[in-house]
């Protein structure tokens, strides 16, 4: 899996719900997952495809 990055936002109260659909139809654990499989399944259906930036070497 890729790095996480932790980011937050705000949602409306018809957001959570479409967000708590998607959670109860697929079995998935948590808003946050329903929210990836979202953002995942419009990204293939789009034909988006993303590649990772690279990752910053450390000093």
């Amino acid at each position: 899996m890729a790095t996480a990055k932790q980011q937050s936002i705000r949602l409306a109260a018809e957001d959570v719900a479409i967000l708590e659909e998607i959670q109860s139809r697929t079995g998935l654990f948590g808003l946050s997952d329903a929210m990836r499989f979202a953002l995942r399944h419009y990204a293939k259906t789009e034909g988006i495809e993303v590649k990772p930036k690279p990752r910053r070497k450390k000093r």
